[in-house]
């Protein structure tokens, strides 16, 4: 594979994983100690971290978020020096508009969307 081709597979990734882990904060962000308390009747062993992630969910979200940043802005990089190198004209404005329409479609509405469709199911796989 061509160095534009592993370049544009990792900002691909690093998309992906923005889905994630913004799936991950949106769920654990609506997760109260009642609906964690349900899910552990239910789930024991990922009922169980839920549990402890409702009780104190601020460590994790730090670095959760700081993660997602991370993969936001590394896609957002790979794609602008891919452009840059084919002599695209304004290559890092064209980079900036189209990695954010793609990271708002895809690592902000789908991932809510997500966990407001099914949020049981999300907080359970949060908690994997």
């Amino acid at each position: 594979m061509s160095r534009t081709g592993w370049e544009l597979a990792i900002a691909a990734l690093a998309t992906a994983f923005a889905f994630i882990f913004s799936a991950w904060v949106n769920a654990v962000s609506r997760l109260s100690h009642a609906r964690a308390r349900r899910l552990e009747e239910e789930h024991p062993r990922a009922g169980g971290v839920l549990v402890s992630l409702a009780a104190n969910p601020r460590p994790y979200l730090a670095g959760t978020l700081l993660a997602m940043l991370l993969a936001r802005v590394s896609a957002v990089v790979l794609v602008a020096e891919v452009l840059l190198r084919s002599r695209v004209p304004a290559a890092a404005v064209v980079a900036i508009a189209v990695m954010t329409f793609v990271l708002f479609q895809v690592a902000e509405i789908a991932p809510r969307t997500w966990v407001l469709e099914r949020p049981d199911e999300v907080m359970l796989l949060a908690a994997c």
